[in-house]
């Protein structure tokens, strides 16, 4: 599972980013965009959206986000580097949800792996019937965010500011992640975003994955439970690293 700085609203996008049909053909080489969807299968409070990112601290440059059918299909493209123990490692690459199934391809090599959402299923199961945004919320409480009074605005439209995980994620009435801290001692990643185009589910390129050359690797055995243990720790190691890092 890949748990990146849109908080856990990119927890709940992971596992449910596309129970997937299509409007392209099979076979073309596109992932399959989700027939009509009803109301409890979505992810967003808006049918399709676009948002660009400018990445800054431990990882710099620019981040694209798609959502197409509610969320139940989406992509992101990174053209990034980051910096790591003084060294940098350049980042280009897309990401593909579709159903449980998780497609990565590095754009410098053409390389792709398929990873399976183990915590799919479950969270298919808990979020039908529910209002996509009250459930993202719950989801974060649960796994120790708090809603706060902090508000902010960016691209043109408003959100407001959760605590998760050491970090802060400002989120739209909509379900759209505009800003995001995250990291601790030394190493912090900001993602700001830059432009939001509602109704504007991308270009149908940044949805192409080439399955027949996708190497598969396998996600760890988990549950809810494991999940939200594994949040809990993480907040604590954070902790700790920042009760370690040198004050200024």
């Amino acid at each position: 599972m890949r748990f990146w700085s849109a908080g856990l609203f990119g927890v709940v996008c992971l596992a449910l980013a596309a129970c997937s049909q299509g409007e392209e053909k099979a076979g073309d080489g596109q992932a399959d965009p989700a027939a009509a969807s009803a109301p409890g299968d979505r992810l967003y409070n808006r049918q399709a959206f676009s948002i660009r990112y400018r990445l800054e601290g431990a990882q710099t440059g620019t981040r694209a986000e798609y959502v197409r059918d509610w969320g139940l299909l989406r992509a992101t493209e990174d053209d990034t580097v980051m910096q790591i123990m003084g060294m940098s490692q350049p980042v280009r690459q897309r990401q593909v949800i579709e159903g449980p199934m998780i497609y990565t391809v590095d754009l410098t090599t053409n390389a792709v792996t398929v990873m399976e959402n183990p915590i799919h299923s479950a969270l298919v199961a808990e979020m039908r019937g529910q209002d996509p945004v009250a459930f993202g919320k719950a989801m974060m409480r649960r796994m120790g965010g708090t809603e706060t009074n902090e508000t902010g605005r960016f691209a043109g439209h408003d959100c407001t500011y959760w605590t998760l995980l050491g970090g802060r994620t400002c989120v739209s009435d909509w379900g759209g992640v505009l800003h995001t801290e995250t990291g601790a001692a030394g190493f912090q990643i900001v993602q700001t975003a830059t432009e939001v185009r509602l109704g504007d589910g991308g270009p149908d390129s940044a949805f192409v994955v080439d399955k027949a050359a996708a190497r598969r690797v396998e996600a760890p055995e988990m549950d809810m439970q494991d999940v939200e243990q594994a949040a809990k720790a993480g907040e604590e190691a954070l902790e700790n690293l920042r009760r370690m890092a040198p004050s200024n």
